[in-house]
């Protein structure tokens, strides 16, 4: 204890200013410790007061810029001088004031050249309509003739309808003729009571010639089938019209009718290919018998259906032809009008 008590006073002697500094901190020290424990305890105050009205006075200062709210720009519709402004700065104006003067010399001159316009046009219109008169009158008598005109072609319509009609009963005539002649010929059995005329006309050539003859007797049958049928269906349609059908219904029984004569055309010339090519390669020899005699007779028959169905397939594409020149020329006298 001694020693330790030594050597702090030898390090207190050694260390005279920061001992000085310590001793004076620890003093310090005590000191505000003392006050803080030694001091009475704070107490809170409340004031009451009863409320009332009163008057509060404040203001407020500031910079700035005023600007109007809303701006108008006055701008002339015509560019023009100025000659004088009846209103100042500032002023206020109502709705419709004069803001401004210009200077109307310019549109004064255009109002008078404007009238010496407006006198020229009604000269004008005088002499037109005394040209007018006469033009009308001439135009009225062309109306006329073309109304005229109208009743000439729609008349020439109607009769040229009825007349095509009733041709069509000498076409179906001559169609019923073809038509029986190739049944004749394509179902007939002429030459074979077990056969009919095409396969007994193939079974009398040689065999190694029966390959070639097939094709033509398969395009015979199915030209004639497609002929019958389309002649079955055109009979029908042409019973079921008349003279007062109307012309859109004739103009498509014309156009049926030419078709049905074509396909008639075609299943004549099938058979008479067939026919031509059995008499053409058929062996001409002492060993074989000729074909027979009834050959010729096919084809002197074929020959006049040929010249037959030519006729009815002309018939047809000039009725076809007559009835669209027939509505063009009526669409003619129609856009005159």
């Amino acid at each position: 204890m001694h020693r330790l008590f030594l050597l702090t006073k030898q390090y207190l002697r050694v260390h005279k200013v920061i001992a000085g500094i310590a001793i004076i901190a620890l003093a310090a020290g005590g000191y505000y410790w003392y006050r803080a424990a030694s001091a009475a305890p704070s107490v809170t105050t409340y004031v009451v007061q009863a409320a009332s009205t009163g008057s509060v006075v404040a203001s407020v200062s500031g910079t700035g810029q005023v600007q109007a709210g809303t701006t108008i720009n006055v701008t002339p519709k015509v560019s023009e001088t100025v000659t004088s402004i009846p209103v100042a700065v500032g002023q206020h104006v109502a709705e419709g004031q004069l803001l401004m003067q210009l200077d109307s010399t310019n549109e004064a001159a255009a109002v008078r050249a404007d009238q010496l316009a407006l006198q020229n046009a009604q000269l004008s219109v005088e002499e037109l309509q005394e040209i007018t008169t006469s033009t009308l009158l001439s135009d009225q008598n062309a109306v006329r003739e073309g109304q005229t005109a109208l009743i000439t072609a729609s008349t020439t319509i109607a009769q040229d309808y009825e007349t095509g009609y009733d041709d069509l009963g000498t076409v179906f005539a001559d169609l019923q003729t073809v038509m029986a002649g190739l049944q004749s010929f394509v179902r007939g059995n002429d030459l074979s009571r077990t056969q009919n005329d095409p396969d007994a006309y193939t079974a009398l050539m040689p065999s190694y010639l029966v390959p070639t003859v097939q094709p033509y007797d398969q395009s015979l049958q199915a030209a004639y089938q497609t002929a019958l049928t389309t002649y079955k269906q055109n009979l029908l349609d042409y019973h079921a019209a008349s003279r007062s059908s109307s012309p859109s219904s004739l103009d498509a029984l014309f156009t049926e009718t030419y078709d049905t004569a074509q396909q008639v055309s075609a299943a004549v010339k099938a058979s008479k290919d067939f026919l031509t090519y059995i008499v053409d390669t058929y062996p001409s020899s002492s060993s074989t018998n000729p074909l027979p005699a009834i050959t010729g007779t096919f084809q002197a028959d074929f020959n006049t259906y040929t010249a037959t169905a030519a006729t009815a397939v002309s018939s047809g594409q000039g009725r076809i032809t007559g009835s669209a020149n027939d509505t063009n020329a009526n669409r003619n006298v129609e856009a005159t009008l």
